[in-house]
């Protein structure tokens, strides 16, 4: 008997209000966090990829007294920190400064919409 009560109140459970747009909401987040990944990742190996074009660039033209006089692991410590700050901070950087510009867009957005259905429902 109560086997058939749990699941006539379970038949009797509806969709819970927004439940479709949440679930469209959730997908777009998806997509849109594999869409930065991907892009962050593109636009970082394409800095970085330059950024060693141009420094080796830059080594290779150096006269031959400066190569001398120059120890080979401060060139190659310079590479590597000029690379980590390419790939780490900046990246990061520049997705910080994104989502807080996306921030600021949702929080405009949802007080326009909030005053507008506050003008709506105090015009009623």
């Amino acid at each position: 008997m109560e086997s058939v009560v749990l699941c006539l109140a379970i038949a009797n459970l509806r969709e819970p209000p927004g439940l479709g747009a949440y679930i469209v909401l959730e997908f777009v987040m998806l997509v849109v966090q594999i869409v930065r990944v991907i892009s962050f990742f593109m636009v970082g190996l394409t800095a970085s990829k330059e950024l060693f074009q141009r420094m080796t660039h830059a080594i290779l033209r150096a006269p031959l007294r400066w190569i001398d006089t120059v120890p080979s692991g401060r060139i190659l410590n310079r590479f590597t920190s000029d690379t980590f700050v390419v790939d780490r901070r900046l990246s990061n950087q520049a997705f910080t400064f994104l989502r807080n510009i996306l921030f600021l867009a949702v929080i405009i957005a949802t007080r326009y919409v909030s005053s507008q259905r506050h003008r709506r429902y105090s015009a009623t």
